[in-house]
């Protein structure tokens, strides 16, 4: 057994000796030395501004646009509706004598004026909520690429 250690502590001391043969160690750039690793930098939080990102100012933007859109042509079709319903008839249609003309709020066209109300009041809901949102990424400091 002790002919063994010492055959062991002989061989590790050989071993000790001799340098192991390692790859050269390629050059880095000194750029590359001064940047965080590529997958750090992909893990890297996105930056926020007014505590919400990119994207989700992004989104936030598209969607108060896509409900203004929509809101319009829903006015734009309700009006229309209301056009067709009257016949074409003018405001300053003459009617005969003694009878009256048509009025706005007559049982035929009462329901679409409401509508029409109703409408308009969404559109200008919407145009307050874009504006509020455009001031809010102001105020937040939201660069403009970040609208859309």
């Amino acid at each position: 057994m002790l002919l063994g250690a010492l055959l062991g502590a002989a061989g590790a001391a050989s071993l000790a000796e001799e340098p192991e043969a390692r790859p050269p160690t390629p050059a880095v750039p000194l750029d590359r030395l001064l940047r965080l690793p590529e997958s750090m930098e992909r893990a890297a939080p996105e930056p926020r501004r007014g505590g919400f990102s990119r994207s989700e100012w992004g989104a936030r933007f598209r969607e108060a646009r896509e409900e203004l859109v929509a809101a319009r042509k829903g006015l734009e079709q309700v009006q229309r509706e209301l056009e067709v319903e009257a016949g074409g008839a003018s405001n300053w249609q003459v009617t005969a004598p003694g009878q009256q003309a048509p009025s706005e709020n007559s049982p035929v066209s009462y329901r679409l004026t409401q509508e029409i109300r109703r409408r308009r009041e969404g559109v200008e809901a919407s145009e307050r909520r874009l504006q509020s949102l455009i001031v809010e990424a102001n105020l937040a400091g939201v660069p403009e690429d970040w609208r859309s």
